[in-house]
Parts: structure tokens; C-alpha cells; sequence
């Protein structure tokens, strides 16, 4: 022990097994190629090439604001037979319901809360006493030189009992309603960076044919890929409930209304279809402050009539 006294002290575990540490003046001796990036944005001590796998950054989820501070544009094509699906204008969108980021999990604690209220939650079966039958002992306890079995309805034999049977249950639970608005806007936006929003003048058919409805979405370029259409929340529109009847032959077309719009029913579908009164109601539906003195409707028809008066000249 005399000998050992001017030696150094041993090392403790953590710098025993843990590599040495990069110095700043190392660093600008050696001059590596690329650091790893810092939370807050500046670069780290070790290079990027001896890093060690538990030494990489994660990045946390985006905030959940918007990423654009204007208003946001998108083609306002024709739902009537004169205008063939064309872009006869732009409509002006607000960041905040179409602007929002991806956050993925955001829309599957949504989703997972819808499915699980959607659940029926009925099933149920019968514990080893709820069977029928096995009341007596079906051998002797001694003697016979077999296992000892108190009842054939055990949950070991054919036709007994479950040991942890499914009861009826109810499987929807709370989840906080700024999680819910936040995840349908970012579904919204995930619509619109995607290019599958769709906006038209109205949502409206003067019949109740399913051919009818079929032909106005062949004049958007919808075919075959599952639709969803956003209504006005008008019930008593005689108009929206025609639009209704003719999409209950359709499998691949979801009729709804702003209020009734859900996370799940916009990931389930390719594309969102909405006209300008069912746009003007989901933006409404959050509760946004105004951002303009004039409604986003005169908006639109000021940029009808420019884009009509400019295709005539």
C-alpha cells in the first residue's frame, strides 16, 4: 500500500468505461468534418464519425403552431356542368386550420380515442361457475392413482369455463378537447400540403341520382379514389340531403358535415371535397379571431369576378 501512495487515485466506473473526452482545443487541432447538431443549434464537442449510437440527438415533435404567418391559396374549381372542373378562382385559407405541421402524434391519440369510443364492448363469457354443468367431482380424490379434479368446467378442460373471461365493458375514456381540435387541423393540413384538397362553389345536387354525382366528381378528376365531402351544417337543406342520397350507393364516398368532420374519416379518405359554405362553417368551428375587416366570402367573389373578367379580355 506504501508503494501505491503516490499513484494515481482509480478511476471511477463511469470514466473506466466511457471514452475520453473531445476537447474544444483537441477539436481545433484535429479539425473533424462535421459536428452533431445541439438542441439549441450550435455544434457539439465530439465529431460526427466517433459518436456512439447512444450519442445521437433525437428531435423532439414540432411545435404546434403554424408554419406560415399569411393566409394560405387554393383553387376554387366549379361544381356546375358549365365550368368542366375548372379553377375559376382562389380562396383564401387560414393558417392556423391549414398551416399546421405534421404531428403524427397528435392524430394517433385521436385516432385511438375515436376507435376505442366506437367500440360495442359487449363481449362476454363465462367463468368455470357461469358454465353449465361440472357440479360434481367427476373422480375420486384418492385411489384411483389420476390427477385430483374438483369440477370438468375447470378452465384446463373442453367446454369449461375461461379463467379471465371478457365481460361487457365500456372502452371509451376522456381525452382533452385542444387535443382533439389540434389533431383534425393537422389532418386538414396534411390534405392541403398533399394537394388533396379539393374547393368548389357548392356541394349541392338539383337531383338525387347517383349518376349525376358520379359525373361532377369525374369533372374534378375524382374516379376511384375515396372521397369525402364536406357539407354546410344547414340539416334541413333540401340540397345536402339530395347530395346524401346520391352517395349511399357510393362505398367510396363520405358524406359529412363541418361539425360531424373526425380525424379518423380524413385519414381513411384520399381526398377532401368541401364548397365554400361547409369551408366558411370548419373554420368557424375553432373559434379563430379575425384576421380581415371583410368576410372571407367577398373575398372569393372579388376573385370570381377578376378571374371571369380576365379569361373574357
Amino acid at each position: 500500500r506504501r508503494d501505491n501512495d503516490n499513484a494515481a487515485p482509480p478511476r471511477s466506473r463511469c470514466e473506466a468505461t466511457s471514452r475520453p473526452r473531445w476537447s474544444s482545443a483537441t477539436a481545433a487541432e484535429s479539425k473533424p468534418s462535421s459536428f452533431i447538431t445541439t438542441p439549441m443549434g450550435g455544434a457539439a464537442a465530439v465529431p460526427a464519425e466517433e459518436q456512439e449510437e447512444d450519442d445521437q440527438y433525437v428531435p423532439r415533435h414540432v411545435p404546434a403552431v403554424p408554419q406560415y404567418t399569411g393566409p394560405l391559396q387554393a383553387w376554387l374549381s366549379s361544381w356546375d356542368g358549365h365550368g368542366g372542373g375548372k379553377h375559376i378562382g382562389i380562396v383564401e385559407l387560414r393558417p392556423e386550420v391549414w398551416g399546421m405541421p405534421l404531428r403524427t402524434d397528435v392524430v394517433h391519440r385521436v385516432v385511438t380515442w375515436q376507435r376505442a369510443g366506437r367500440r360495442a364492448g359487449t363481449a362476454s363469457q363465462k367463468t368455470r361457475s357461469e358454465a353449465r354443468g361440472g357440479g360434481r367431482k367427476p373422480r375420486p380424490q384418492k385411489g384411483l392413482g389420476k390427477s385430483r379434479q374438483g369440477s370438468i368446467r375447470a378452465p384446463h378442460y373442453r367446454g369449461g369455463g375461461r379463467a379471465f373471461p371478457n365481460k361487457p365493458r365500456d372502452w371509451s375514456y376522456a381525452l382533452n378537447k385542444k387535443v382533439v381540435s389540434l389533431g383534425i387541423r393537422v389532418a386538414l393540413s396534411d390534405k392541403y400540403k398533399r394537394g388533396a384538397l379539393v374547393v368548389v362553389e357548392r356541394t349541392a345536387l338539383e337531383y338525387a341520382k347517383t349518376a349525376l354525382l358520379l359525373q361532377k366528381l369525374a369533372a374534378l378528376g375524382i374516379t376511384s379514389q375515396k372521397v369525402m365531402i364536406v357539407g354546410c351544417d344547414d340539416v334541413k337543406n333540401e340540397e345536402q340531403q339530395r347530395l346524401k342520397l346520391a352517395a349511399q350507393n357510393l362505398k367510396f364516398v363520405h358524406v359529412t358535415t363541418p361539425t360531424r368532420t373526425t380525424v379518423y374519416d380524413l385519414v381513411r379518405h384520399h381526398v377532401l371535397l368541401i364548397g365554400l359554405g361547409g369551408l366558411k362553417d370548419l373554420e368557424a368551428r375553432f373559434k379563430l379571431p379575425p384576421i380581415a375587416d371583410q368576410p372571407q366570402a367577398e373575398h372569393v367573389v372579388s376573385l370570381l369576378s377578376n378571374t371571369s373578367a380576365a379569361s373574357q379580355t
